[in-house]
This record gives C-alpha cells, sequence and structure tokens, in this order.
C-alpha cells in the first residue's frame, strides 16, 4: 500500500512547474484559491480529454492510463484511486465497493483526509482569513467554518493536537460505536 501512495502521489506532483512559473512571474496559479463546491452543487472539476488532462490538470494522458492499467492489474483486492491536480481530478479508478458511496473501510485513511483539511485551515489562518493564526491548542472548528454546525456540542472543544493525533475521546459517529461522553 505504501507503494501505490508513493506512485500517486508522484503522479499528481509531477510537472507542477506552471505554479512555480506563475509565481516566479508574480501572480498566482489559477488554481491557487480552488476549492471545491459540495457534491450536492457539482463536487470536484473533472477532466477526462487527453487536451484538458495536459492542459488544464498538467499531466500526462498516457502516463495516467498506464496507472490505471496498473491499479487494475495489480492485484484482485478492492481498491478506490484518485489523482487530483490543479483543481481537477484527472483519474478515477475502483474495483469493488463504491468510493463514493460506500465509507465502511476509509479506516487510516481520514488521518490524511484530517491532516488535509487542517493544513488548509492553518494556511487560511496564517494569511489572514481566520480568526487568528492557528496554534496545536486552539479549538480545531473555530478554523474549519465548513462544518459547522457540528453534530455534537463537545466537538467544539477539540484542539487542533487532538483532531491530528485522534485523540478527541469521541467515537466515530458513523461507527454506532456508544458515545458515553467520557472526555480525555
Amino acid at each position: 500500500m505504501r507503494h501505490l501512495l508513493a506512485i500517486l502521489l508522484l503522479v499528481a506532483v509531477a510537472g507542477s512547474r506552471g505554479g512555480a512559473e506563475a509565481a516566479s512571474a508574480g501572480r498566482a496559479a489559477p488554481w491557487a484559491e480552488y476549492f471545491p463546491p459540495p457534491e450536492s452543487e457539482g463536487g470536484w472539476r473533472k477532466v477526462t480529454a487527453p487536451e484538458e488532462i495536459q492542459g488544464l490538470a498538467g499531466l500526462d494522458p498516457a502516463k495516467l492510463g498506464a496507472l490505471r492499467e496498473w491499479l487494475l492489474k495489480s492485484d484482485t483486492r478492492n481498491f478506490a484511486a484518485v489523482v487530483i491536480r490543479h483543481g481537477y481530478i484527472a483519474l478515477e479508478v475502483e474495483r469493488g465497493n463504491s468510493a463514493r458511496t460506500d465509507a465502511r473501510r476509509v479506516a487510516s485513511v481520514s488521518k490524511a483526509v484530517c491532516a488535509t483539511v487542517l493544513a488548509i485551515a492553518s494556511e487560511r489562518s496564517r494569511a489572514g482569513r481566520a480568526p487568528r493564526p492557528m496554534s496545536f491548542e486552539d479549538p480545531a472548528f473555530d478554523f474549519i467554518p465548513w462544518v459547522q454546525p457540528l453534530s455534537d456540542p463537545r466537538k467544539a472543544r477539540i484542539t487542533v493536537k487532538q483532531l491530528l493525533n485522534h485523540s478527541s475521546g469521541i467515537c466515530p459517529e458513523a461507527t454506532g460505536a456508544p458515545n458515553d461522553g467520557s472526555w480525555k
């Protein structure tokens, strides 16, 4: 699994000169401020035509095709993989349960999602687009306004550090596990 993640990351960052070129020319890259709308409003932008994959996502369509084939032929386990670059989904491939509708086997992937959301929130706070610069001891949801209203009032006390360590003391809601209200 570690090799698969490394390959996906390499594909996603390969050829990222466009942003560096824009920054050195004193302008923001066109995807720099993109944040996808909710799925109910269309979700992520997607490119499928080779010229869009190359021009908008800045990726080699042939290499993405080779990655798709390798993933499908590598073994028989269920999986889902996505490559997003410059705010465009350039590749989605899965086998088995639907990645769009089945969240049963998210497991440790939530750690990467959580860290990514907090990194975005931290960047926004450092740019002055939040109540204050974020610290590890701050309540995390002060910096993640798009999750409001919170489904459990105890979540308002969860710190950035607790989210990163997965140590809030609150059971995941999706598991149906009893939540006795204990707090660590």
